[in-house]
């Protein structure tokens, strides 16, 4: 039986397959440097993300593919930190955790992450 580790690698893994069905490479490229950029100007940073940004950038399409869905342990290191978050349809995503063992995030645990990400993004940068 996975324990819960193993859970969440295989939802990445599903994710990353699901986004590549649903959504072009362009759109994929284009969402992953939009986001990363979002996320450096707010300070976030990982070095996952130079490698994202390098890949998204100037990777070919098989590459791209390859890291996204690879079962190697670098393309899991990467699936770590995804930059094509948001790609995935929420039904889609409640599917897979429900695949995987897992469940979905309550009603009440989502409006509480959504007022902390309200805030957070309403603060200046460095705060």
């Amino acid at each position: 039986m996975p324990n819960h580790h193993e859970k969440l690698d295989r939802l990445k893994l599903l994710s990353a397959m699901a986004i590549l069905k649903e959504h072009d490479l362009p759109t994929i490229r284009k969402t992953s440097l939009a986001n990363l950029d979002r996320w450096v100007a707010k300070g976030t940073w990982v070095s996952a993300f130079d490698e994202w940004r390098k890949l998204m950038s100037t990777g070919s399409d098989a590459e791209v593919i390859s890291r996204m869905t690879g079962l190697d342990e670098d393309s899991n290191r990467l699936r770590q930190s995804p930059p094509y978050a948001g790609l995935i349809k929420p039904e889609t995503r409640k599917a897979l955790l429900k695949s995987v063992g897992l469940k979905p995030p309550s009603t009440k645990a989502v409006a509480a992450a959504e007022r902390f990400l309200a805030e957070e993004e309403s603060k200046p940068y460095g705060e």
